[in-house]
């Protein structure tokens, strides 16, 4: 099962940046003594209070100094390692990597068991981003002390960081070997690696182990159970997630694995009770009280949504993702006056986040009001510019406002993304057609029918294309009668096929499918329109008459339709 990784716990993408924070403050103790501890040379008095003077200036912060002692210092005494070792601390400090790595190597020439020496040496190659000579410092170390924990962590987390995973486990193992009480988080960082690999069995063991060593801890049990779900045990998946949550109720993560489960096999009322038992224990869960109220939602129990998402709304009035939620459940339900107050909130909490300027743009395109559409969209681009949503939404803003240049470039922003997402190659084709583009119109349609060949909205669309440009009508009229097919009582569909009739000259064919459209679209003055030529042309001037008039009524400020209306008596007489 594909990103089933065992990934809550030790998020590896992060550990890189946990890693370079671990090795840069590795040099933040202060030495006290001038011998290294494995050397005892005699020492000038001179260069020990020179060396103290430095650490005075160390405690100050003031690093330039210090390095003034030190290096004078090393005149009466050029044999000190801990001196070399505190030169190279001053100089990584300072920033001056070049002269940290010339002291330090010096350091442990002078004295090779210096493990503080090669710790920060290790940093500096760290800070350089030389991770190779990160790793030969850190094996060195390793020969000189082969149970250093500390070191073998930073070990495991810069071939991590390196995806070098198998490298890592190996570590891995080596620490719970030589560990006298085995740490949990060693066996759950193990598991997370072996999920990563695939070593689905070899996870398994390490999650057995964890619960032989922390037997009333859920994290084993919430390891085997990723184990069982990745190879499609859904049975063995649900007891071990049951057995986690059990034993460790705040563990969330295995609360939400289960839930997934129930909820793909729509066990609504488990999944109800999961996430209802997960607020008893913790009123403050956020999650499980939106979770909550979305599966509400999925059953189909608005009342009951709404009462849970009023109840978010009391209890975690500054939280964004309370109002967020809040907002995308009353969109579903078509109030999208409240629903644009709920994402106003979302702007105010959080104002840089990009979802909550998409979603209130969406609520204006809904509402017919382009300008806050327009605004909002931009504003949610501007934070997330590759979001496809954004792009499209925006591109079809400015298809209804007439700007088919500026929607071409943002429904191909949308396609460079999502290059099949076939609203937005139709609604690209539109624009083309718009601007009397048919070359390119064409080209996209036939693209995207090439994606999806029986795609009904596509091949009206394609059709009716066709059919206002009067050209390859027999083709146009066998893909609206597909479209038709598929949806025999879509209005727009019998109106394409209609007006193709029309177009070839046939009005009394075309008549018996505008009849039909009218029927199920009394609000599209488009089809009344329709109606209105095919009555003209079998001069049906009366019939004609109404069916213009009643698309007038449905569009006020067309002229064409009152052109029309203007002229039939004309027509008449002609026909006459």
């Amino acid at each position: 099962m594909e990103g089933c990784g065992f990934v809550y716990f030790i998020r590896i993408k992060y550990l890189g940046w946990i890693f370079f924070l671990g090795i840069l403050t590795s040099c933040s103790h202060q030495s006290v003594q001038l011998t290294s501890g494995h050397t005892s040379p005699s020492h000038d008095s001179r260069a020990i209070e020179l060396f103290v003077d430095g650490l005075n200036h160390e405690l100050n912060q003031n690093y330039p100094a210090a390095l003034l002692m030190y290096q004078e210092a090393l005149l009466y005494d050029s044999t000190s390692a801990v001196i070399y070792l505190n030169i190279g601390k001053n100089y990584f400090r300072l920033g001056k990597e070049e002269s940290a790595i010339l002291a330090l190597k010096r350091c442990v020439e002078l004295d090779p068991n210096n493990m503080e020496a090669w710790d920060i040496l290790a940093s500096v190659y760290a800070r350089q981003g030389w991770w190779d000579l990160v790793e030969k410092t850190y094996l060195s170390m390793m020969k000189r002390d082969s149970t250093d924990e500390k070191t073998l962590h930073k070990l495991a987390l810069l071939y991590l960081q390196s995806n070098q995973k198998e490298k890592a486990a190996g570590v891995y193992q080596r620490l719970l070997r030589i560990q006298s009480v085995p740490d949990p988080k060693i066996y759950i960082a193990l598991g997370e690696i072996y999920f990563d690999l695939k070593r689905f069995d070899d996870a398994g063991q390490i999650f057995h182990g964890l619960i032989t060593i922390n037997p009333e801890s859920g994290f084993g049990y919430f390891g085997l159970g990723m184990t069982r779900e990745v190879i499609q045990d859904t049975a063995g998946a649900i007891g071990f997630y049951k057995e986690a949550v059990d034993k460790t109720p705040e563990l969330n993560e295995a609360r939400d694995r289960l839930g997934q489960i129930y909820i793909a096999k729509k066990d609504w009322p488990k999944a109800i009770r999961l996430y209802t038992n997960a607020i008893q224990i913790d009123t403050t869960d956020l999650e499980s009280w939106l979770e909550l109220g979305d599966l509400y939602q999925q059953t189909g129990d608005s009342l009951q949504a709404t009462h849970v998402y009023q109840e978010i709304q009391q209890r975690f009035t500054e939280e964004w993702q309370a109002h967020f939620n809040y907002g995308r459940f009353l969109m579903r339900k078509q109030a999208y006056d409240s629903a644009l107050t709920a994402f106003k909130k979302v702007h105010r909490l959080s104002p840089d986040n990009a979802l909550g300027w998409l979603f209130s743009g969406i609520v204006y395109t809904n509402l017919d009001s382009l300008e806050g559409a327009e605004r909002d969209l931009l504003k949610a681009l501007a934070i997330e510019s590759k979001d496809p949503l954004g792009n499209y939404y925006l591109g079809t803003v400015y298809i209804r406002l007439k700007m088919y240049d500026k929607a071409i470039i943002y429904l191909k922003h949308a396609l460079a993304l999502r290059p099949e997402w076939i609203s937005a190659l139709s609604d690209l084709a539109n624009a083309y057609e718009s601007l009397e583009s048919y070359i390119q119109a064409d080209s996209v349609f036939q693209y995207a029918l090439n994606i999806e060949p029986d795609h009904a909205l596509l091949l009206n669309n394609y059709a009716y294309s066709l059919a206002l440009r009067k050209e390859r009508l027999d083709e146009a009229l066998f893909m609206a009668q597909r479209a038709l097919g598929q949806e025999p009582e879509n209005g727009a569909y019998l109106d394409t096929v209609g007006w193709i009739y029309f177009m070839m000259n046939e009005p009394q064919q075309a008549l018996e499918y505008m009849k039909k459209a009218v029927a199920v679209r009394q609000n599209s003055y488009e089809v009344f329109d329709h109606l209105g030529d095919v009555y003209a042309a079998l001069n049906m001037i009366d019939e004609a008459r109404e069916a213009w008039g009643q698309a007038l009524r449905l569009d006020a400020s067309n002229l064409e339709i009152q052109k029309k209306l203007g002229q039939l008596e004309d027509w008449k007489s002609n026909d006459q």
